[in-house]
């Protein structure tokens, strides 16, 4: 028997996407799904475009919610899904027609957990598309082994719901990353395999470009996920000894430094930016990562040292 793939899609003010969304997956060539949309007190149309649709077909259930983010949105559909698998998508994005089925054949064949696959960004501005260059990466692999090779989109995921531990939530209100937390969890518990195709659109919209500007409290909230991040490997060292330690190695020796490092500089670059910078850089366990710093002979490491040599002594 065909297992069920529940697909998760938060909702929020997408009225103007929701059905060619959607549309994309009512037609997957793969039949046995349930489409869960998540309406987070959505203010516009889109909450009577998914019902329309849901009364052609069976398979999409409306859930609403009060706006609580779209972590919230996504926790509220995996606790409400009964599939064997969890695909995400969302309510802008777009899959191409065999996405889940070329996924669940090679889950099956591999013997593997989780699948991703490459994407496609579209900018709706120009109307431009760009096929990402991604090193694909397969068996047992660590997040940090793939997050150096371009992490992939949330829209590319498949995922057997069983390996998902208790803890492996999307964080509420979290304001950056809270995708990439729960999918290197979810790495770190399983086997990987990828299609090496694009199988999924991700739709860059104006919004997109405009909150990915560098501002202070992006860099907290960057900060704050992988500290999250690195108190769960802790936490669960017992279920992948090896994978958590070289992932807690990662996050402790590459990305807090890197973000560190960025707070810093911007402190010493931008006086409007400076006594919010100043206050995290004070915090004594931040403290204690900048004075640990390890540099590669990289050019990337270099630069870095370049940049808090600079922003330290001027």
């Amino acid at each position: 028997m065909e297992p069920l793939i529940s697909v998760i899609i938060p909702l929020y003010n997408c009225e103007n996407y929701i059905v060619e969304t959607l549309e994309s997956v009512i037609n997957q060539s793969y039949k046995n799904l349930e489409i869960l949309v998540v309406d987070d007190g959505s203010k516009d149309n889109s909450a009577q475009k998914v019902k329309e649709l849901s009364l052609k077909d069976s398979r999409i259930k409306y859930i609403y919610q009060n706006n609580s983010g779209v972590s919230m949105a996504r926790n509220k559909a995996i606790e409400a899904s009964t599939g064997e698998f969890l695909s995400f998508i969302d309510a802008d994005d777009l899959w191409n027609p065999l996405k889940i089925e070329k996924q669940l054949n090679k889950i099956i064949a591999t013997k593997s957990d989780v699948c991703y696959s490459k994407f496609t960004r579209l900018n709706e501005s120009t109307k431009t598309s760009i096929e990402l260059d991604m090193n694909l990466l397969e068996g047992n692999i660590s997040f940090h082994e793939l997050l150096n090779k371009n992490f992939p989109q949330t829209s590319t995921w498949l995922i057997k719901k069983s390996i998902l531990a208790p803890s492996i939530v999307f964080t509420p209100k979290c304001n950056w990353g809270e995708d990439l937390e729960f999918f290197s969890k979810a790495l770190t518990l399983g086997k990987v395999c990828s299609i090496s195709e694009a199988l999924s659109t991700y739709r860059l919209r104006e919004s997109d470009s405009l909150t990915s500007n560098y501002n202070v409290n992006s860099m907290k909230s960057s900060l704050a996920t992988w500290k999250r991040l690195r108190a769960w490997l802790k936490d669960n060292s017992h279920l992948a000894p090896l994978k958590i330690k070289e992932g807690v190695d990662f996050i402790d020796k590459v990305k807090i430094p890197e973000v560190l490092i960025e707070l810093t500089w911007n402190c010493y670059k931008d006086k409007a930016l400076r006594p919010g910078c100043k206050a995290i850089l004070k915090e004594e366990e931040n403290i204690e990562f900048l004075n640990n710093i390890k540099f590669s002979l990289s050019k990337e490491g270099l630069k870095n040292w370049t940049k808090l040599f600079i922003a330290k002594n001027c």
